[in-house]
């Protein structure tokens, strides 16, 4: 028979705020959570799914990618407050002050043929994916390595960046997340992944490690979101243009943006550092493939990126804004800067005509936008 102190201890508890889980845990290892008890128990599948603790199968001291908190669980086909979600707060992020840094984009095209795992397993760690087994991206032999471009997202055209499925989201604007065919890939799970310096070298590309560089896609919505000024490293993104040709490029994610990348968007994070915020849920649905050589031993390709030429124009920024502008400022810039001959016919069909004049003879881009 339940008493009436029964009665008041449990309506005490009802009524006593959720304490966070302080951990969950798999097979040894830990990740710290800010998810409210019950709701973390109730996806305690789903997360550990997320767990990875990646170390150099060589030298195992140290964790060079490791989840390390679970920040929350978001929706697919709802708009997210990436703030909120991370627990980060404008005072946390850096001032905008008004500089604006253009690149002219660039990509790789190879060739390549794309087996998933289900017609060629690549060899590999047992913790290589968190999706499970990997197949493969053969490239034809002879390639010494394969250079991306690295672009910071914010200095190309969102154009350039949309037809890869992906988009940069100020961090105190809603991230509006499509929804999915399945409804059991609703729920992502924003995990925090620290991602150490020696990654690359000492796990990635190790054959009983990451077994190479991956790129994915999966049936569901990401978003990757740096946690720390620190933080550097860019997101692969490519494209399969179809018989056998694939595009990639780099983009370094600036702290106080996330990410948003479209389902079934070719991507790949090895090159991160420092700390992110990754949405993602278990799945066998997504195909997962290693860089590697058509040879008969299946050599691990060779992946680098590489920075693509940057002008800085805070002077932009202003006439961008509409403030009052010294356009002398700008043509004196465009002249002296290098770096501005690298910039395309698409960055001077923006600029006012009288400065198209003044730089014409140096920049024949400048000439051919007054046309």
């Amino acid at each position: 028979m339940q008493t009436p102190k029964d009665s008041i201890t449990q309506l005490l508890e009802k009524l006593a705020p959720q304490r966070p889980h302080s951990n969950i845990c798999k097979c040894g290892m830990c990740m710290k959570s800010k998810l409210p008890e019950n709701i973390a128990s109730e996806h305690e599948h789903g997360l550990k799914a997320t767990m990875v603790d990646r170390r150099n199968p060589d030298d195992p001291i140290r964790p060079l990618m490791k989840a390390t908190t679970a920040h929350a669980i978001i929706k697919a086909g709802t708009s997210v407050d990436m703030l909120e979600a991370t627990g980060l707060t404008l005072m946390d992020l850096p001032n905008d002050d008004s500089d604006v840094y253009l690149t002219q984009p660039q990509e790789i095209t190879i060739r390549g043929t794309w087996k998933p795992s289900s017609i060629e397993k690549a060899s590999s760690g047992r913790d290589a994916s968190v999706f499970g087994g990997l197949g493969v991206l053969l490239v034809p032999p002879g390639c010494n390595y394969i250079d991306i471009p690295r672009m910071n997202a914010r200095a190309v055209d969102p154009n350039f960046l949309k037809n890869y499925g992906a988009q940069i989201i100020p961090l105190d604007q809603p991230v509006p997340l499509e929804p999915v065919d399945d409804p059991a890939l609703e729920n992502l799970y924003l995990v925090q992944y620290d991602f150490d310096k020696d990654y690359i070298d000492q796990y990635v590309m190790k054959i009983k490690g990451g077994g190479g560089l991956f790129v994915e896609t999966h049936p569901f919505p990401h978003v990757f979101t740096p946690l720390s000024a620190d933080c550097g490293g860019a997101l692969i993104l490519g494209k399969d243009l179809g018989n056998g040709k694939f595009t990639f490029a780099a983009f370094q994610i600036p702290y106080g943006y996330t990410m948003k990348v479209n389902s079934n968007t070719i991507h790949g994070d090895s090159f991160f550092v420092g700390p992110y915020a990754i949405a993602l849920t278990e799945t066998e649905l997504a195909d997962s493939v290693l860089f590697r050589q058509e040879t008969p031993a299946r050599d691990i390709q060779k992946i680098t990126q590489t920075p693509t030429a940057i002008i800085r124009l805070p002077i932009l920024a202003e006439y961008r804004l509409a403030k009052a502008i010294n356009h002398q400022l700008i043509i004196e810039k465009l002249r002296k800067d290098d770096t501005a001959k690298n910039l395309g016919l698409s960055f001077f069909q923006k600029l006012p005509v009288d400065i198209l004049k003044k730089v014409q003879d140096v920049l024949p881009l400048a000439r051919m936008a007054i046309k």
